[in-house]
């Protein structure tokens, strides 16, 4: 069973393309005490996490992005860190509803 951490000891890595939506979710975390770092693609989210993933606690990543999208980086993170979580989001729903055979649970509604 995990044991969740402290608020002030989670670093977040947000991956999000658009700048407004990133700063305003940069915010948010670090006014409940998240510490925060912000990439706005993929791909260089996958070059941070290569240099030091052992400091990232979680991925908040969108899910539609240009190149590589969230659910394809949520299955190379989970292939190459597979302890690491991910939230995926979208404003678009239909975005999620294209599913991932890595996280099929993810995607299913009960």
């Amino acid at each position: 069973m995990a044991v969740p951490l402290a608020v002030n000891d989670a670093q977040v890595l947000l991956v999000e393309d658009n700048a407004q939506v990133g700063e305003i979710t940069v915010s948010l975390l670090q006014e409940l005490g998240y510490k925060t770092q912000s990439v706005t693609s993929a791909a260089v989210a996958i070059e941070l996490l290569q240099e030091r993933h052992s400091s990232v606690d979680v991925v908040l990543s969108d899910v539609v992005m240009p190149g590589m999208t969230g659910l394809e980086l949520a299955d190379v993170i989970s292939e190459r860190w597979p302890g690491l979580p991910v939230v995926l989001v979208s404003g678009y729903s239909w975005a999620l509803s294209q599913g991932s055979p890595r996280h099929p649970q993810l995607l299913k509604k009960t």
